[in-house]
């Protein structure tokens, strides 16, 4: 039999570049396929602002399930989260603590469309027991706490309890950090730190014992039992020059109010930033968008911290 062999190749060759379309068209349509609101998403939360972030990957996730969205999250810290964004292994960073100029100036040397925004404020509440009558406390108090200094409650001017001095604070956390930038000191020296491993424990810690002193974020403070009392905090001295506050406020006492965090009379405020490496076309762009904007900036004010890119009204 006689075989045509011009025609065995031509059904070869149309064979191959068949398998050839299939394959790299497949691939390009999978790679177009992730939109702002379409694609998988894994995000790194800081834990000290847990609370708010979780309410935000809930809301856009619930909202977005239809056209695709899947966004997961697990639990570390801001110097955590940093380090891997600037290792280009994360798309988006959340974070309690700013990168540098020159972190910033390398990053974007590797995404050239990266952009970081203040989303929202939180603050540091120092919490005790309402059994413990102290309702008030200076920098210049918290910062010889943090410096080993002070150790009895009678050793505060406003104090109106005795005896020994305990602090509850989350070991290896976000305030940690704070509280050296703050205070310009390289390590913590408290004396009677209680080092615990969630903020739910430094509650615990409060509940049963009112000797106790207890350092949280502000996200976290808005979910404490009643029991429980944020003191008032005055600016006695410069303390920091990171985290300004209005002059006028100088030695005067002020609640973590979120009226006092944006008029910067409550010292102890911090900005919590988004990182995000594309502008558009993709999950994390789109979630960044979401948190950003009028729906996300609700959620934040709901959760009880001060929205960082709209106007609210604060009485």
């Amino acid at each position: 039999m006689k075989v045509n062999v011009d025609y065995m190749v031509e059904r070869y060759l149309l064979c191959y570049l068949i398998i050839v379309v299939a394959l790299f068209g497949g691939s390009c349509k999978q790679e177009q396929e992730e939109t702002n609101t379409r694609g998988k998403l894994h995000v790194r939360i800081p834990e000290s602002i847990a609370p708010v972030l979780i309410e935000e990957i809930q809301t856009f996730s619930s909202l977005y399930k239809e056209s695709g969205a899947d966004v997961t999250y697990s639990i570390t810290t801001s110097e955590n989260a940093l380090r891997e964004f600037l290792h280009d292994t994360l798309r988006i960073c959340f974070s309690t603590i700013p990168l540098s100029d020159l972190q910033f100036k390398e990053a974007k040397s590797i995404s050239p469309h990266l952009n970081s925004t203040v989303f929202a404020y939180d603050a540091l509440v120092f919490v005790v027991n309402e059994s413990n009558r102290t309702r008030q406390i200076t920098t210049e108090e918290v910062k010889d706490i943090v410096r080993g200094k002070i150790r009895r409650w009678q050793d505060l001017s406003k104090s109106k309890h005795r005896g020994t001095l305990r602090v509850a604070l989350k070991d290896s956390a976000d305030l940690v950090v704070y509280l050296r930038s703050y205070f310009g000191v390289n390590t913590i020296s408290i004396n009677s730190w209680i080092r615990v491993q969630t903020y739910e424990e430094v509650f615990a810690r409060l509940k049963r014992d009112d000797s106790v002193l207890g350092i949280l974020p502000l996200g976290w403070w808005n979910e404490v039992p009643t029991d429980l009392v944020a003191l008032e905090v005055a600016r006695t001295s410069n303390v920091s020059t990171t985290f300004p506050v209005d002059s006028s406020s100088y030695g005067n006492f002020y609640s973590p109010h979120l009226a006092y965090i944006h008029l910067r009379y409550y010292p102890f405020y911090r900005p919590l930033y988004v990182y995000c490496r594309y502008a558009y076309g993709n999950v994390a762009a789109g979630f960044t968008t979401f948190v950003t904007h009028s729906e996300g900036q609700q959620i934040v004010r709901k959760m009880g911290l001060l929205p960082g890119t709209v106007k609210i009204v604060l009485k």
